[in-house]
């Protein structure tokens, strides 16, 4: 069943692959350009892997630290660039490296700095970001024109010793709309 499945997906795949073609056949380079733009302002992009609050961590939260967060030339991540671009839900990477393990909290208060940190963008810049946790709640935003903020978790190291901290974060994601990724 799972075979026939995936047999099925790639023939959609490969019937679209080839209706492109021909809608796409005989444009020019600025012509496909417009195209593109077009498509990337008409469906939902996602980017499974921002790390703007890594890049955030020690900034405290001011007019100026926002304005990085709006417009900036540096990292790779900044509301006009995503809005040009079309990127519609960008997950914001709650990274903790591995070194963090060998704090007394594992970086469990990195991390929650780091979560604090995201929902504060879409707290202080709500007509541009909005947290979401579900794929609706992204398809609600990007007819707002707003840019989802998902998040999620790369590394365990905050969970440490304590398993008690699995139920910490379990809460802390269904509390605050992230999801666990890697």
């Amino acid at each position: 069943m799972k075979s026939y499945i995936i047999f099925l997906i790639g023939i959609a795949l490969t019937l679209i692959g080839c209706s492109e073609k021909k809608i796409t056949e005989g444009m020019t380079d600025e012509q496909l350009q417009v195209f593109a733009k077009e498509l990337a302002h008409k469906f939902i992009i996602t980017d499974g892997h921002v790390d703007l609050p890594e890049r955030l961590k020690g900034i405290k939260f001011t007019v100026d630290s926002i304005n990085t967060v709006v417009s900036t030339k540096e990292g790779e991540f900044d509301f006009e660039r995503a809005k040009k671009g079309g990127l519609s839900a960008p997950f914001m990477s709650i990274y903790i490296p591995s070194s963090y393990q060998k704090n007394p909290d594992s970086g469990k208060s990195y991390a929650d700095s780091l979560i604090d940190w995201v929902d504060l963008i879409a707290g202080k810049l709500p007509d541009k970001f909005a947290l979401a946790k579900t794929p609706a709640e992204v398809e609600n935003n990007f007819k707002a024109g707003k840019i989802s903020l998902p998040k999620g978790m790369e590394n365990g190291a905050p969970i440490g010793n304590d398993l008690k901290n699995i139920k910490y974060f379990f809460w802390r994601f269904k509390e605050l709309n992230w999801a666990i990724i890697s």
